[in-house]
């Protein structure tokens, strides 16, 4: 997907299917996410918006990062309102790995 502000996120999974009426992707089975921002995620699903770009974890993820690792429960991923670029927000049991760049 390619989002008004340059960005991109790169989606792969076992199986998808796309509701072209709600403009709706559903990724089914292991998902594998990667950002132009660097971030590589593994969930067992995603929910992608095609319209507003908004992505939505289908349960636990795992996520490597420029700055080291995290896993959660759930992100969703969303443009900024501003066009500054991706916006990524972690919820249900977030933790944190960080590995200071040196």
């Amino acid at each position: 997907m390619d989002n008004a502000d340059g960005s991109r996120i790169d989606i792969t999974a076992i199986r998808g299917e796309i509701d072209g009426r709600t403009r709706v992707a559903r990724f089914l089975g292991l998902a594998r996410l990667e950002t132009s921002s660097g971030y590589q995620m593994e969930t067992n699903g995603l929910i992608a918006e095609l319209d507003s770009g908004l992505v939505t974890s289908d349960g636990l993820l795992e996520i490597r990062a420029p700055f080291g690792e995290l896993t959660a429960g759930q992100v969703t991923f969303l443009v900024s309102e501003e066009n500054t670029g991706q916006q990524m927000l972690f919820t249900e049991g977030v933790r944190l790995i960080y590995r200071p760049q040196g």
